[in-house]
């Protein structure tokens, strides 16, 4: 065999197991035979059968968060941002250390675990989260909260878990990454607005939202980065105003979900298309969907006598008609 693969084979690396100082060639030779007869009667040792489970262990969820807000932030500070005009940051944060240190019940903010207005808080922008797909192949997804985008407003948005349960789903705007540290432990959270489905079904089947300006401090809402599931699209709808109000939405503030741009849209995705009981299908035949001849009314019984090649062919219980075709004058 005369190539490049068998010359590396043959060539290339038994000429690296040499010295390169004495006699390449018979030292080539002598690792070229000892190499075959390895091959010959050593029994190759059987590969591994291939895993046909995904061991959860070795593909972790992995988040990490990058280029760096610089300056002095404190609780204080932020609570002053534009992110920050129609909500209470502090107590925001303070609900949900409360609640994160395991004291839910408690409802006056007086009483609820809270940091210093001073504070320090390390501001992030951009939050890489490393997952798999469903055949274990990595996927690199990146959430920003940069204001611009080549001049122009970005928005992106997350699908966040809704407390412990993994099946509750919740979409957010995300708008701020931070750290905080917090009974001895830092703490990596988003603050991000809470979009709200609406029961409007639009022309196109795509989900509904709305930013979820009634609930409590705006919809707006504070998470662990590792309760963020993965990234999603939400666009403006900007054909809103041909929608109806329903359920108190503006529809100057509607949100389309594409789901199409979800790597795992396969299996999160839910159908519009109603399940039929087998009692409840309708059966067409090709006959259905065939023109009749009716230019002879003498042959409305037997159409396939003479009209040209027509033919046809009851064997299944349907009717085939063959050339028909009329074709147009030279003229």
């Amino acid at each position: 065999m005369h190539s490049e693969r068998q010359h590396i084979i043959d060539a290339k690396k038994p000429a690296l197991r040499t010295n390169r100082r004495q006699d390449s060639v018979a030292q080539m030779g002598s690792y070229i035979y000892v190499r075959d007869i390895l091959r010959k009667y050593v029994p190759k040792s059987p590969l591994p059968e291939k895993a046909t489970q995904i061991d959860p262990s070795v593909l972790e969820t992995t988040y990490r968060l990058s280029s760096n807000v610089n300056g002095m932030h404190t609780v204080s500070s932020i609570n002053k941002l534009d992110i920050c005009n129609y909500f209470s940051f502090g107590d925001l944060l303070s609900s949900f250390l409360d609640t994160y240190a395991g004291h839910p019940s408690i409802r006056k903010q007086k009483d609820m675990l809270k940091l210093e207005p001073n504070s320090p808080v390390r501001v992030f922008k951009t939050l890489t989260i490393n997952d798999y797909d469903t055949s274990g192949n990595p996927v690199q997804e990146t959430l920003r909260t940069h204001e611009s985008f080549h001049n122009r407003k970005r928005t992106e948005y997350g699908v966040f878990k809704d407390g412990a349960s993994e099946d509750v789903e919740v979409y957010g705007n995300v708008k701020m990454f931070f750290t905080v540290d917090f009974q001895h432990e830092q703490l990596r959270l988003c603050l991000a607005q809470r979009m709200r489905s609406l029961d409007t079904e639009h022309k196109t089947g795509l989900e509904v939202v709305t930013p979820a300006y009634n609930y409590n401090y705006k919809g707006a809402f504070i998470s662990r980065i590792e309760d963020i599931k993965r990234s999603i699209w939400i666009i403006p709808d900007f054909d809103a105003y041909n929608i109806r109000s329903v359920d108190g939405y503006h529809s100057k503030s509607a949100y389309l979900v594409n789901t199409d741009t979800d790597i795992h849209s396969w299996i999160n995705s839910k159908g519009k298309i109603h399940d039929l009981a087998d009692r409840e299908y309708v059966d067409t035949t090709t006959q259905d969907f065939c023109d009749k001849p009716t230019t002879n009314e003498e042959n409305v019984d037997n159409p396939t006598q003479d009209f040209g090649e027509g033919s046809s062919d009851e064997s299944a219980g349907t009717q085939v008609y063959i050339g028909d075709v009329v074709e147009a004058d030279d003229t």
